[in-house]
């Protein structure tokens, strides 16, 4: 697969952001793609599952 990231950059630089690379497993897929929303749940992370409904 093309990695489109650098064309991305190249045509849209003020509208991407690019999210540190932190994590090393994503569920054994090369690439992934969406939106990201940072969730605060201190000792609670109910609030993550209703993000996803």
């Amino acid at each position: 697969m093309k990695d489109l990231l650098p064309d991305l950059c190249d045509l849209y630089p003020e509208q991407l952001q690019i999210a540190d690379a932190i994590f090393t497993s994503y569920g054994k897929r090369c690439h992934f793609y969406g939106q990201v929303v940072t969730v605060s749940c201190f000792e609670d992370n109910s609030r993550i599952r209703e993000t996803r409904q």
